[in-house]
């Protein structure tokens, strides 16, 4: 089983949207009423670092980090996936936790929110050492979300 990281093209999309996990497919709607296909072609457009994860050579996800704020070098950390990345989460994770750390060269501070039902996402992202508040309701459905973050050393 071959895992690797990326840069992030256009062509990876579509496999990606087809085939994403159930979880970001909810969460993607719940925030935006966008379809995932709309979701990844906007996120690829407006990151300034992007990635995807291939595993045996096939995307399974797509996560990158876009401009929040420029006054505050603030980023906004997102990722979206298939199921396969279960297939090879602890070999994806340990090369995840290098991008983030890119992630926090470029900017003083990384924030987001996930949906607090989408419990592998906030898996990933306590593994990865980030801080969570609590869940409040956001949205277009009002459904609760949880921001996350992590502040550069």
């Amino acid at each position: 089983m071959k895992v690797e990281i990326v840069h992030a093209k256009p062509e990876h999309i579509p496999h990606i949207a087809e085939h994403i996990r159930e979880a970001d497919r909810q969460e993607i709607w719940n925030m935006s009423l966008m379809k995932p296909q709309e979701a990844l072609e906007k996120s690829f457009k407006m990151s300034l670092l992007c990635w995807t994860g291939l595993l045996d050579d096939v995307p399974i996800c797509m996560f990158g980090c876009a401009e929040a704020s420029m006054l505050f070098k603030v980023g906004r950390p997102w990722l979206i996936g298939t199921n396969d990345i279960d297939r090879c989460a602890t070999a994806f994770l340990r090369r995840n936790k290098r991008k983030v750390k890119e992630m926090l060269d470029c900017f003083d501070r990384l924030e987001n929110f996930v949906e607090k039902t989408n419990t592998r996402s906030i898996e990933w992202l306590l593994w990865l050492g980030f801080e969570f508040g609590d869940p409040e309701p956001m949205g277009v459905f009002k459904k609760d979300f949880i921001k996350f973050w992590m502040e550069a050393a």
